[in-house]
């Protein structure tokens, strides 16, 4: 005897849920006794069998809830974070940094009366073994190969700064790399902070975020090209050993 055939309309098929095409291939045994909430399949030859699905489709779900909703997942109460990347991450040149850096030590002079707020301006010099040679005045030196370990005492430290600026001897790799850990990593603290749900939260991110308009930049061309304008300034750039350089 030849399988019985089944015609279903186009309409109809658009409509069936994956596990109602099985149920209607495997069809249940004859001493099966289905619950209310199942497709009561009948045998019968003259069946009317689209009947039967619009009946099962309408008892079962609602229009438009035939596919599961995807799920969202994320910190609950929170914005969607932004995803930084490289090409985000602001330039500075060096002309434009040295002025900033000449200003603000004008700046901090006359704030001694009271009467000019000083900016902040944070260096960040994440060289490895070529940090021989000179370096930006008052800068921190973070060496790339243990930055990641150092991350969070970083951003404690630079918490009241207005302008942080990373940069390594070229600043293609090291020195982005380092801005952009930099940048993820206190977005991520400050979500933390705007959820802290007990004390020991509270108190352990108590002071992340606090100059939420922090702007993170990166040295265009590194210390090597600093240096070749720069490096025998003293008011800019100390420890500056020209015969280092010579070949740059």
């Amino acid at each position: 005897m030849f399988p019985r055939r089944i015609l279903i309309s186009r309409r109809d098929f658009r409509r069936i849920h994956p596990t109602h095409l099985a149920a209607i291939n495997h069809p249940p045994p004859r001493s099966f006794q289905p619950q209310a909430h199942y497709w009561r399949y009948s045998r019968q030859l003259n069946t009317n069998f689209s009947q039967y699905v619009r009946r099962y489709i309408a008892s079962t779900s609602q229009p438009g809830d035939h596919h599961p909703k995807p799920q969202k997942f994320g910190l609950q109460g929170s914005k969607k974070m932004e995803v930084t990347s490289i090409a985000d991450l602001k330039r500075i040149g060096r002309d434009e940094l040295a002025e900033q850096l000449l200003k603000t030590k004008v700046v901090a002079v006359e704030s001694a009366d009271g009467t000019t707020k000083q900016e902040k301006i944070a260096i960040v010099d994440v060289r490895d073994s070529d940090y021989i040679g000179g370096h930006l005045v008052g800068c921190l030196h973070r060496p790339s190969s243990t930055f990641s370990i150092r991350l969070d005492s970083l951003i404690e430290e630079l918490k009241d700064h207005d302008k942080v600026v990373f940069h390594c001897a070229l600043s293609q790799q090291r020195g982005p790399s380092a801005a952009l850990k930099y940048v993820r990593e206190k977005k991520a603290l400050e979500a933390r902070k705007r959820i802290a749900s007990s004390e020991e939260d509270e108190l352990l991110y108590k002071n992340v975020g606090k100059k939420v308009d922090q702007e993170v930049y990166v040295l265009e061309g590194g210390f090597v090209e600093w240096q070749q304008k720069y490096g025998s300034d003293e008011r800019l750039t100390e420890g500056w050993r020209k015969e280092i350089w010579e070949e740059y």
